[in-house]
């Protein structure tokens, strides 16, 4: 209001913001198509059908040529960049709130879709970048997570406790190929991408799988697994070894760790034994000659028990 350049029977200043009076026909014509440019411009901020109400309601179409009153073209402009500074600051504070896609992996008895009233929710994080933002979101997952309903673990990640909560996907290939031990690949057989950016998910078990279906040819393979079942059994108080239904000897977890390494051994070479769950993976052990037909059904009937 107090810029000497408007004169005080022209109230309509500078809309464009470059210096412009609209005082006359011709500024009004320029204005017109000014606004109209960088409405084109700007098309997917505004979205195309918001652009076009606009444009439509106030005539502002690169080939408008009737004269305006100059107020009705200073408030279509203004609206226009109102909503162009909105659909901004919206498009900054989504970016402010996630700076980068996360994958959420699931694991053990979650990702084989066989979670009972005593699980954990097993879960890896993958991220287009490990930023603090991210591992923030994640830690975030497993607080609410854990609060309503079963206990969320992220201890399967590599380095378990001690390693990044999220890491991006170069990183967990990096480490599966210099430092996993067999353990990891047995657990990585129940991987699924849950929740979460799913296609970054899926590229994660694209990269990760041929490496779990190697891991047989890993040496001392057969030694790992079974001093992994020993070191899970000594955790079991002497008295409970036998009474156990998880980790007891004869429990749940022996049966998992017979059809595990069976579809380690035989999966490389026969695509049909890559179930997530135990009991599809009995089933097609039996039906591919691995596990007799007898045994197996006692095996499925006692771990569905």
């Amino acid at each position: 209001d107090d810029d000497p350049a408007v004169h005080e029977d022209d109230p309509v200043g500078d809309v464009t913001g470059e210096g412009h009076l609209v005082g006359d026909d011709d500024h009004r014509h320029a204005l017109t198509g000014e606004v109209a440019h960088d409405l084109e411009d700007l098309a997917d901020e505004l979205g195309v059908e918001r652009r076009g109400r606009l444009v439509e309601e106030h005539d502002l179409g690169p080939h408008a040529e009737r004269t305006r009153d100059r107020h009705t073209l200073l408030l279509a402009a203004g609206e226009f960049r109102r909503i162009v500074l909105h659909a901004r600051a919206q498009a900054d504070q989504r970016q402010r709130l996630l700076d980068a896609q996360l994958a959420v992996m699931a694991m053990g008895k979650c990702g084989a879709g066989e979670l009972n009233y005593i699980s954990d929710v097993d879960v890896i994080f993958v991220g287009s970048e490990a930023t603090p933002r991210a591992t923030r979101l994640a830690a975030e997952f497993n607080r609410i997570g854990s609060t309503t309903f079963f206990e969320v673990d992220a201890n399967l990640r590599p380095e378990g406790k001690s390693g990044a909560l999220v890491r991006t996907l170069e990183s967990h290939v990096a480490y599966y190929k210099r430092w996993a031990e067999t353990w990891e690949f047995q657990a990585l057989l129940k991987a699924r991408a849950m929740t979460g950016y799913l296609p970054l998910g899926q590229d994660y078990l694209d990269q990760i799988r041929p490496m779990v279906w190697t891991a047989s040819q890993r040496e001392s393979f057969v030694e790992d697994v079974q001093a992994m079942r020993r070191r899970v059994l000594a955790n079991v108080p002497a008295e409970l070894k036998h009474r156990e239904l998880k980790l007891g000897v004869g429990g749940l977890r022996d049966i998992e760790f017979a059809v595990q390494l069976l579809q380690l051994v035989h999966g490389r070479s026969d695509e049909t034994l890559r179930a997530l769950s135990t009991v599809d993976a009995l089933e097609a052990l039996v039906s591919a000659g691995y596990v007799g037909r007898e045994d197996g059904t006692q095996l499925i009937e006692a771990y569905e028990f």
